[in-house]
């Protein structure tokens, strides 16, 4: 017992210092992502915001976002229309530059800043580390390992130590030795965001795995099974009227 013990503590420790550091990571540059619309918008007004914009209808909108685009036909890879924190219509084009007009007027008013610029790296940096192709395999699967192994094995301690008296495991002693006080940080404050850092962790996984989230989620969409179910009596039961009407 005293062995399973220390491969559990030694699991918990190196995925802590692997899975836990990429988990912090990506944990940082979201929370930091979370103030992108707030900051860029405060940033650049000139580019993104539009007086009276509620007045502009939207089919206004849509005739300058395609004339803007029928303009320069061939030079244009996509057309982004006003969104979120962005009331002006957006154009990149295929020699990388992005461009900013305004929705009603069609007047150029300037190209992509540099904190614009930032906060697009920083989303990449988020989900794939800023490593192509594979980078958000590493986020992933981190997430998942972070969710169903460091947690639990976090937990199996926890609950080692402390199921014969619960109250000292939530408990926070402030003035101990610094080793022992930042060993009870780590143990409040893991057991009080065990739940939350579990639903973050595997929803997190979903945007690198999500076809295989849903294949394994469709198994309670009840509805789906009955309807396919249906289905299969029906075609059934046409190929044996088919086969009575062939035979008479």
């Amino acid at each position: 017992m005293q062995q399973i013990h220390k491969i559990i503590w030694k699991i918990h420790l190196w995925l802590g210092l692997s899975c836990g550091i990429i988990a912090s990571f990506s944990g940082l540059t979201g929370t930091l992502y979370v103030w992108q619309p707030e900051i860029t918008s405060m940033l650049n007004p000139k580019l993104l915001k539009v007086e009276n914009f509620s007045k502009i209808k939207e089919k206004t909108i849509l005739n300058s976002a395609y004339f803007l685009a029928t303009q320069n036909e061939g030079e244009v890879s996509k057309v982004f229309l006003p969104y979120r924190e962005q009331q002006t219509i957006s154009i990149n084009y295929k020699n990388g530059k992005t461009l900013y007009y305004h929705p009603k007027t069609r007047v150029f008013l300037g190209e992509k800043s540099v904190s614009i610029q930032f906060f697009e790296t920083l989303l990449k940096l988020h989900r794939t580390l800023g490593i192509p192709t594979i980078g958000k395999y590493i986020i992933g699967a981190s997430a998942l390992l972070f969710c169903f192994f460091l947690l639990t094995t976090g937990f199996y301690m926890w609950w080692k130590a402390y199921k014969n008296n619960l109250s000292k495991g939530f408990t926070m002693k402030w003035k101990p030795r610094k080793k022992r006080f930042h060993f009870n940080l780590h143990k409040v404050f893991g057991i009080y965001f065990l739940l939350p850092l579990m639903i973050i962790a595997f929803t997190g996984g979903y945007f690198t795995f999500h076809k295989t989230y849903k294949s394994a989620l469709s198994i309670f969409n009840t509805s789906d099974k009955i309807a396919l179910n249906e289905k299969a009596k029906q075609e059934r039961k046409d190929f044996f009227i088919r086969r009575g009407n062939a035979t008479n």
